[in-house]
């Protein structure tokens, strides 16, 4: 028998069992999530929003709608691959620090008349509120049907126990972007995306599109949701075992410890107003202040993970302080 002939069965074998793997990865990261197991991995959740944004901006007809509550990576990849004149920037800054949050789901969601992508974090970056994509969902799409919601939900996949609550029609989210090398805690980026079914029926061909950058599988068939006949590709394939490992654990030992009991009263340190009261955080939240009288107060938090994170966008010399496990 020739040498290659037989490395090339080989390595197919290896290729079927891989993917027989990737199947049971997707599966797991669906059950913990909650999610649909269209998923789709990249390198990051940056990544996967501009392939997504690529896909997208065929559509002529349709605004991009965000935030300034959005992280700088995100906000500068909408900047970078979405036509200018079709973007709709909302500054909602001021309302966060106000711990007005009702107030920026409100803006989040406001009918603009016209078809409409709308690009919401489930968990913002800087402070660890959570906003109610739920609703908002239910809002965007109340407006017309064909409006698109996409979620960065980059904070909250390992932070938050429910992606969406048991009642919530998932189905009707477009785009859920996360990642698991924040909350899960891969030792590489790897950042993926689930696209909803409803999507997919109306937009085969776009969903098609952006499930064929998938790092891990490379197309062979006529369609991707209806052939298994696709082949792996060559990448590593240590850090999805290393995802299903960290799963397990998780969803043995899932804890949310109170950070809303934390307090800090120090001059020059500021809290969100009503943090704990009318406000729902993740695993983490924040106080903001200048670095010194933040690094003043790290003591306080022993017991807990610290990070101080730059933010353009609060006042000069200013950090968030984010306290959390």
């Amino acid at each position: 028998m020739n040498g290659n002939y037989f490395f090339k069965i080989k390595k197919n074998q290896q290729r079927l069992e891989n993917l027989k793997k990737l199947k049971s990865i997707r599966s797991l990261l669906s059950n913990f999530l909650n999610i649909s197991e269209n998923i789709s991995f990249r390198n990051n959740t940056t990544n996967t929003l501009i392939d997504i944004l690529e896909a997208l901006k065929s559509n002529n007809d349709y605004l991009l709608i965000y935030s300034d509550l959005e992280h700088p990576c995100i906000q500068n990849a909408i900047k970078n691959f979405f036509p200018k004149k079709k973007i709709v920037y909302l500054e909602l800054y001021d309302l966060l620090l106000k711990g007005q949050i009702k107030e920026i789901e409100n803006e989040l969601s406001k009918n603009h008349n016209v078809k409409s992508i709308y690009l919401i974090s489930q968990v913002l970056w800087n402070s660890g509120i959570i906003i109610d994509i739920e609703g908002i969902c239910n809002k965007v799409k109340s407006y017309n049907s064909e409006n698109i919601l996409i979620v960065d939900g980059a904070q909250a996949v390992g932070n938050i126990k429910n992606i969406y609550s048991s009642h919530f029609n998932q189905k009707s989210i477009d785009f859920y972007l996360g990642c698991t090398h924040k909350w899960i805690g891969t030792s590489n980026l790897l950042g993926f995306v689930t696209i909803g079914e409803e999507f997919i029926r109306s937009y085969t061909a776009i969903a098609e599109k952006i499930f064929l950058k998938d790092i891990f599988s490379v197309y062979a068939g006529k369609s991707y949701f209806h052939s298994s006949k696709f082949g792996m590709s060559t990448y590593d394939l240590k850090l999805l075992f290393e995802l299903t490992m960290n799963l397990n654990e998780i969803i043995k030992s899932f804890s949310f410890p109170d950070v809303k009991s934390i307090k800090c009263k120090s001059p020059g340190v500021y809290s969100i107003p009503n943090i704990g009261k009318q406000i729902h955080t993740s695993r983490f939240f924040s106080f903001y202040g200048t670095s010194e009288d933040l690094c003043k107060n790290l003591k306080i938090f022993d017991n807990y993970s610290t990070s101080i994170v730059k933010d353009k966008n609060l006042p000069h010399n200013y950090s968030w302080l984010r306290v959390g496990v």
